[in-house]
């Protein structure tokens, strides 16, 4: 108690300070399951020979960011079959319009791509518990039935979420 004592009050809420602000860029800093993606990755996604989960959000977005855990929750569950990504609309912009219907039902918007089975993806939906969504990703999914590798869409689709 003698040592408190001999620090200045001052110095000890500079102290607070600083503790509390690292431990917020440690927070931020948590490696995250989801990949941010560039147009070029989402292209190349589309087009790819893997199942992909893309999140369209804008850091502006209130809703966008009360979903953010709830999307990595659904990385976290389903990460390990299928690749999960998030594209931020005002960065690409132009390209997202281009794209058929993506902000149709507003954001976040999240659709599922698998480029042998439907290139525009399909819907998600927006504003859905982690446990909905993997639900739907797992119902919609299966071992790739020509090589026994990989993991594809079913079709038909099961239903939009």
């Amino acid at each position: 108690s003698g040592l408190i004592m001999a620090i200045p009050t001052s110095r000890i809420l500079s102290l607070s300070v600083l503790l509390i602000a690292m431990m917020q860029l440690a927070h931020v800093s948590e490696a995250s399951d989801v990949q941010e993606m560039s147009q070029e990755d989402h292209e190349n996604a589309v087009d790819g020979n893997e199942v992909w989960l893309v999140e369209f959000y804008s850091p502006m977005c209130g809703s966008c960011k009360e979903f953010s855990p709830e999307f990595e929750a659904v990385a976290k569950a389903v990460g390990k079959s299928v690749k999960v990504g998030k594209l931020n609309i005002q960065k690409h912009m132009k390209y997202v319009n281009s794209l058929q219907g993506i902000l149709d039902q507003g954001i976040p918007a999240v659709r599922l791509y698998d480029a042998h089975v439907h290139k525009d993806g399909i819907i998600v939906g927006t504003h859905h518990s982690a446990e909905e969504i993997i639900e739907f990703v797992q119902v919609n999914t299966e071992i790739n039935p020509v090589n026994g590798e990989g993991i594809r869409l079913k079709m038909p689709v099961e239903g939009e979420l």
